[in-house]
């Protein structure tokens, strides 16, 4: 009675692992059958049919989707996809092991390191902007966005449900995908991705590393970021637009 309830959830939540973890050591030592290979073995098709570039282009479109509406879409899509980009990564490894060729060329670290990019672009424009307040969240935003981090900038300007940037967030990008996979697979400028970087470190420099030292793998991912910089500026000019008018008419109301 005496113990806080916190210890007390905690040593009961361990009650469900351990009977999950004895019923499987008992089937695999008694009955000598490998549970995890006959889940992985039943999964194997989905997984197979997962590779290809209309399914990883579609969880893209939708990861870009959900993110929109203010659901963290990143997390929902690895849900289901992260077994995909698991098997994936590890066939890269074992050919890349054995002097192989890489077979999974649209991998999750292809994904991130080229196309999910960082949002420094937009946070250039709003540094840029002649609203004061699109100024100042852009200088703020500007270094977390270096490294990666656009919760400043997604949740500040903002970017979620903002309808007036939905195109460019979400079909914007989804062409960023189409143009890196044109140079990846139909016309193979980019080298493959072969070993995983930290997701801290700015996408070019990743993309640098991950490939083996690639330099152009470097600046094509750092032209990405002009593209899609270049894709939200008109949206944006819009916004900004929106926003001095609505400046404009607090100012005259506060001067009547």
């Amino acid at each position: 009675a005496g113990v806080p309830p916190m210890v007390v959830d905690a040593f009961t939540s361990l009650i469900p692992s351990m009977v999950a973890i004895g019923t499987y050591w008992i089937i695999a030592q008694v009955a000598q059958v490998n549970v995890l290979q006959i889940i992985n073995d039943g999964f194997q098709p989905l997984v197979s049919a997962g590779k290809g570039p209309v399914p990883q282009f579609f969880a893209f479109f939708l990861d870009r989707l959900l993110w929109f509406t203010g659901i963290h879409g990143s997390n929902v899509v690895q849900s289901v996809m992260r077994p995909v980009w698991i098997q994936m990564f590890t066939e890269n490894a074992e050919a890349l092991q054995l002097g192989l060729a890489i077979p999974n060329l649209l991998t999750e670290e292809w994904c991130n390191y080229f196309i999910r990019i960082s949002v420094l672009p937009i946070c250039v424009l709003a540094a840029t902007s002649k609203v004061k307040r699109y100024k100042t969240l852009g200088k703020m935003a500007l270094p977390a966005s270096i490294f990666n981090i656009a919760e400043p900038i997604m949740f500040g300007l903002p970017l979620i449900l903002n309808p007036i940037l939905f195109f460019p967030w979400v079909f914007g990008w989804s062409f960023l995908w189409i143009w890196t996979y044109l140079f990846t697979a139909i016309i193979p400028i980019l080298p493959p991705v072969i070993t995983q970087v930290a997701w801290t470190i700015p996408c070019p420099i990743s993309a640098y590393l991950a490939t083996g030292g690639s330099w152009i793998a470097a600046l094509f991912s750092l032209g990405n970021y002009f593209i899609i910089g270049l894709i939200f500026l008109p949206f944006f000019k819009v916004l900004e637009k929106q926003a001095i008018k609505e400046e404009a008419l607090i100012t005259e109301g506060g001067a009547n």
